[in-house]
């Protein structure tokens, strides 16, 4: 059985000149896309002002970049691929900083603890069973495998401090859903196929953004093997219905000793250990019969051995999976407190104070934004609102806490809060990379050769590594600027050609003629794109 399968991944980004001075995001895209092409072959993407190369596509969405990676038949592959694509953004990112005597920095990070924006970091996985009987095999399977590939940090709906095993989940309200942005569904509906014929796209959107090869490796081999199992007609999820599956996804993210249990929709109860196990053993039943890819079996293994140390709660999950790398930081950072417990009474008492703050401003004629999203700068000196401080500090005397000690607990949050987004910057600088180069975090790593073989050669038999050829061909041709590509074609305007990928499992580049009328439907959506791109005035 050949699988096909990949991921995306938006990042957050901060651009600052060397005088402190902001650099719009806006005026970054273009220079981007400039850098990218600098360094290896890419076509402008024809749909929305992207860019492909052989890692798959960059775009600019919403002031941010959103990287895709490539189609490919493992889960390897995806993880290589992103890692490739990560050190392209990075250094062409670094090109552009030059250009404007500033500091870009990236950070993979899916919540914004200030704002309340959640970011994407989503799966494809093609499959040929009708959409409609996927959801009850793979909804325990989203909700409970954020044991092994949640990305950890802090509970950013809750405004004190409150470790979570995965911060994005608090941001899913609905079981099943095709809402990405708002009321999204742990289990997404998005069906864009993008494979030809009729097989169909499963597109999860209920994932992050991972530092950890292994857990990125489980995240996405576990996944894939499951819809497989799927599409061969198993039940394998039968029996492990949750009850209440966003509530179950919220208990599995708040517990770091991974053994709440989860009401099931038959009556019982089980963990999410619990639950993952039993999808490991019909897997591994199916595996018997020789119709799962050849990897499947050093996944199943990494999977039984990921559920082991969970269970057994050592050392393998603080060095080898990104929430428990960032539990022990968040540990070290906030001293005693190593169970959370003795933070219930100073959230409640700074939960307390927000409330009083928030009221005060709603009855104030005027005040500074900033308090707006950050409350506790109200409790500083010179307060816009003396009285209502006056009364805050009293009622925290009868609790036995000063404004002092509620000061330094949302000061502990924010710290613990750009812990979090220090873990996922790309580049040295991070703390995870930091951690890698010093040999402190285990599993398996992505071989730093095929990262930078990925660069510009995807892995063989696929439709990518057609589609990169086809692209290398326009990009070093007489007319670069005259080509575009997508995931399923490559235009060569000025050669008056074009080639068509629409089987992912296809790697053959077959170039046809293209008539006149091709050509002018070209050139009035280059016009458009000149416009939107910010490039004319």
């Amino acid at each position: 059985m050949r699988l096909v399968m990949g991921a995306e991944s938006e990042f957050g980004i901060t651009a600052v000149r060397e005088d402190g001075d902001r650099i719009p995001l806006s005026q970054l895209r273009y220079p981007l896309q400039c850098a990218i092409q600098g360094r290896v072959a890419g076509l402008r993407d024809g749909t929305d002002g992207g860019l492909f190369i052989p890692t798959g596509r960059m775009m600019w969405d919403c002031d941010h970049p959103e990287l895709s990676t490539i189609e490919v038949e493992s889960p390897h592959d995806v993880v290589i691929a992103m890692r490739a694509a990560e050190q392209l953004l990075l250094e062409s990112m670094q090109d552009v900083a030059a250009a404007h005597d500033g500091r870009i920095e990236l950070f993979r990070c899916n919540v914004d603890y200030m704002g309340g924006a959640a970011w994407a970091a989503h799966e494809s996985y093609r499959h040929a069973c009708p959409p409609a009987v996927l959801p009850p095999h793979l909804l325990p399977h989203l909700v409970t495998r954020v044991v092994y590939c949640g990305a950890g940090g802090l509970n950013p709906t809750d405004a004190g401090i409150e470790f979570t095993l995965s911060p994005k989940a608090w941001h899913f309200k609905a079981a099943v859903n095709g809402d990405s942005t708002v009321l999204r569904g742990i289990y997404h509906t998005r069906d864009e196929p993008l494979g030809g014929g009729a097989w169909h796209r499963l597109h999860v959107t209920c994932g992050e953004s991972l530092c950890a090869d292994e857990a990125m490796l489980l995240k996405l081999g576990v996944t894939a093997l499951i819809v497989a199992c799927v599409d061969a007609g198993l039940l394998v999820g039968d029996g492990l219905a949750l009850a209440n599956p966003v509530a179950a996804l919220r208990a599995v993210a708040a517990d770091s000793s991974c053994q709440v249990q989860l009401p099931l929709a038959s009556g019982g109860r089980a963990t999410a250990i619990e639950i993952q196990r039993a999808y490991l053993a019909r897997v591994e039943a199916h595996r018997k019969d020789g119709d799962l890819p050849q990897w499947a079996g050093e996944i199943c293994e990494r999977w039984r051995c990921a559920l082991d140390h969970l269970q057994a709660q050592d050392a393998w999950v603080s060095r080898t999976l990104d929430w428990g790398i960032k539990l022990q930081l968040v540990r070290q950072v906030a001293g005693d407190a190593t169970t959370f417990r003795g933070f219930r009474r100073k959230n409640a008492l700074w939960k307390w104070t927000r409330r009083r703050i928030q009221q005060a401003l709603a009855q104030a004629q005027s005040y500074p934004r900033e308090l707006v999203w950050m409350p506790e700068r109200a409790l500083e000196p010179n307060s816009l609102i003396p009285d209502d401080i006056d009364g805050i500090e009293a009622r925290l005397a009868r609790e036995g806490a000063t404004v002092d000690e509620v000061r330094e607990h949302v000061a502990l949050r924010y710290r613990l809060a750009a812990l979090d987004l220090r873990y996922g910057q790309l580049g040295p600088a991070g703390i995870y990379a930091t951690l890698a180069a010093q040999g402190l975090v285990g599993g398996w790593r992505a071989d730093a050769s095929a990262i930078a073989r990925a660069r510009h050669q995807p892995p063989t038999g696929g439709r990518a590594a057609g589609r990169a050829r086809a692209i290398a061909e326009v990009a070093s041709g007489a007319h670069p600027h005259d080509g575009e590509a997508g995931w399923e074609h490559v235009l060569d305007e000025g050669g008056s050609r074009r080639a068509e990928f629409p089987d992912p499992l296809d790697d053959a580049v077959r170039w046809v003629s293209i008539g006149p009328q091709e050509k002018r439907a070209r050139l009035r959506h280059m016009v458009r794109e000149l416009f939107t791109s910010g490039r004319a005035e």
